[in-house]
């Protein structure tokens, strides 16, 4: 009788487990990896941009790339090709402003992508700099920078944001 009451325990115990561990809500990871048909476009772009067809490579960038339903890690890749094309390319700071901002929202709250965030919070402070917003520049990324790997990086843009101001 008691290996009976025992067994029931047992089974009523991996029951009430098998159940609780069904409703349990997986996290969902962002892949962190960019798609072979994203990393291809981005080859193709790049060549195009070597050869001095900018422009020529933003719009296939732009066409190729949007019917494909892209992770958040190919799209702030993509967004950070473009922040650098109007900031470098077109000197337009204003342009690459909104497409920093994008790429910021883009990786926030997704741990998985904590390194490209911070790089994301780098790439807005450079974007400021050139605009002369230089308070607002790097602060954000410092904050976030202090407890991660990307500490050293922190320390070079800021020596470079004081030698800009003159200080």
């Amino acid at each position: 009788m008691w290996n009976i009451k025992r067994l029931i325990c047992g089974f009523f115990c991996l029951y009430a487990a098998i159940l609780l561990s069904a409703c349990k809500k997986n996290a969902v990871h962002e892949p962190t990896k960019i798609s072979d048909t994203v990393f291809q476009i981005r080859g193709n772009m790049s060549k195009m941009y070597e050869q001095g067809q900018q422009d020529s490579a933003i719009q296939y960038l732009d066409k190729a790339t949007s019917k494909l339903q892209l992770t958040a890690v190919e799209r702030w890749s993509l967004l950070n090709t473009k922040t650098a094309y109007f900031l470098k390319y077109k000197k337009r700071p204003d342009s690459a402003l909104k497409y920093a901002d994008s790429l910021i929202k883009v990786v926030t709250n997704k741990p998985d992508l904590l390194n490209q965030y911070i790089s994301a919070l780098f790439v807005r402070g450079d974007v400021l700099m050139e605009s002369g917003l230089y308070d607002d520049a790097y602060v954000r990324a410092g904050k976030i920078a202090k407890s991660s790997s990307k500490c050293y990086l922190l320390s070079s843009k800021l020596a470079m944001l004081r030698y800009r101001q003159g200080s």
